[in-house]
């Protein structure tokens, strides 16, 4: 047994147990921890069992398995990019639309100016 199969179960053992405990808080749904287990145990099983990769890859028309991890990693970092792209994009959609929303409703009721206690509206400062 080489030392990086064992760092690398640690590793994952660790890993798992950070998403069951983010998914008991309910900080993760049910299916993002089985996601994440899955990937995390899929690691495991190709540190553990290197040759296994070479079959898969085999199947699929590539000709060795760390060809194809990388070629995955790259493919599920573009869609996890992707992803969070479209993500952020609506965030500030959100965003901008909460701020309208504050703007129009305070220019509607008028605010007072902290320091001078004098009444601010949308046309300005008023004496």
């Amino acid at each position: 047994m080489s030392i990086l199969k064992v760092i690398t179960a640690l590793v994952v053992v660790w890993l798992l147990a950070k998403v069951w405990r983010r998914q008991h808080r309910h900080e993760l749904g049910g299916g993002e921890a089985v996601l994440w287990s899955v990937l995390w145990v899929a690691v495991l099983s190709a540190a553990w069992f290197p040759h296994a990769t070479d079959v898969v890859a085999r199947s699929v028309g590539v000709g060795r398995g760390a060809d194809l991890l990388i070629f995955a990693s790259i493919v599920a970092l573009f869609v996890l990019v992707s992803w969070l792209l479209a993500r952020v994009e609506r965030v500030e959609r959100e965003i901008t639309e909460i701020v309208r929303h504050e703007a129009l409703r305070t220019g509607e009721l008028g605010i007072k100016n902290k320091e001078s206690g004098e009444r601010i509206d949308s046309a300005g400062p008023t004496p």
